[in-house]
């Protein structure tokens, strides 16, 4: 059954935007339950609860609909309707594949130091590894053992130790360690990941460059012929940026941040103009645009990431030095990238 589930995903995929084709438990129940679906029509004889049906759909609305767009293949290549029963099984394992997608990223590694050794650390690896999901301790010690010791690589380090001498990142707590401390490691891992998915970002972000004479129109129609050119927005998707930018323009200071219809994305892309010439777009002179063209999906699941992003850009002194870094650099393209993630998704480091 691999070839069909291949080509299920890849119509899900065009459809949702949603890549499951590497989730082998997903594969392998999918396969199962099509086989016997297909072979032996009449196995599943169990009529669904209408109530579970109908609060399903309501609960998991994407599920569902990736088990329609499969039921229509499968009718299409089978000339087998499937009916809500079949719905339903597929629904579940859609639905299951979906919550290890969000569960997927990988944990934010820790180790623990406390000053009064490893009795201490261990009530605070417990107790953080109760509370906190996206955690995973791989050391508790004491400070002498800390020091003499060589350290696996981790993301951080939690420690009662005030004097604790290390160039890794630290999160200082008591050996109490309350929910208001519990709350601190939270917000910082949460920042910390946040960092990450900006920097990658920023990382497979296309650069563009905009030469002279350009106007706000063309520097959006220049952009958007990269993300249309890679597959990354649907057609339509240019019209709704110079809409969009019609009814009020999204010029700060020094750089733009024109945007689209989500429903138009298929998959989230972020993408840097950098012009030759300031262009001038309303009152100002930009020197820079930035297009998070983002999916409908993504920015429901992760709006922290968009607002955060654009709330960096919008700052002043951010802006200011993103002009500096194009007018007075003369920075290569990659040069100019690694300093976007400094200013962007590391400030303050």
């Amino acid at each position: 059954m691999r070839p069909v589930l291949e080509q299920i995903f890849r119509a899900i995929g065009t459809w949702l935007a949603f890549d499951l084709s590497g989730d082998e438990e997903l594969c392998d129940g999918l396969a199962v339950h099509l086989y016997t679906t297909v072979m032996r029509a009449d196995m599943l004889n169990t009529e669904p609860d209408p109530y579970t049906m109908g609060d399903f759909k309501r609960q998991y609305p994407l599920g569902f609909e990736m088990a329609v767009v499969t039921a229509e293949y499968i009718a299409d290549l089978y000339a087998l309707p499937m009916d809500e029963k079949d719905l339903l099984y597929l629904a579940l394992h859609y639905q299951a594949a979906i919550e290890r997608l969000k569960d997927s990223r990988p944990k934010m590694k820790v180790i623990v130091v406390c000053h009064f050794g490893m009795a201490g650390a261990n009530i605070i690896r417990s107790r953080m590894e109760r509370r906190i999901a996206r955690v995973e301790v791989l050391k508790t010690c004491s400070l002498q053992e800390f020091l003499q010791e060589e350290q696996p690589e981790c993301d951080f380090i939690v420690t009662t130790e005030q004097m604790l001498q290390t160039e890794l990142p630290v999160v200082y707590v008591t050996l109490a360690f309350p929910e208001r401390e519990v709350s601190l490691v939270e917000a910082y891992i949460q920042n910390l990941q946040l960092r990450r998915r900006l920097a990658v970002h920023l990382m497979e972000a296309p650069i563009v460059h905009i030469g002279k004479r350009a106007d706000p129109q063309s520097v959006i129609r220049d952009m958007c012929a990269v993300l249309e050119q890679g597959g990354t927005v649907l057609p339509g998707y240019t019209d709704s940026v110079l809409e969009r930018e019609q009814r009020s323009s999204t010029s700060l200071f020094y750089i733009a941040l024109p945007h689209g219809n989500p429903a138009l994305v298929r998959q989230t892309r972020l993408l840097v103009a950098r012009m030759d010439m300031p262009v001038a777009w309303e009152e100002i002179k930009a020197v820079c645009a930035f297009l998070f063209a983002a999916e409908t999906a993504v920015l429901r699941d992760d709006p922290l990431l968009f607002s955060t992003f654009y709330r960096r850009l919008s700052d002043p002194e951010t802006e200011g030095q993103i002009r500096d870094l194009q007018t007075e650099g003369q920075l290569s393209d990659e040069e100019f990238r690694g300093q976007l993630i400094r200013l962007i998704a590391c400030p303050g480091e």
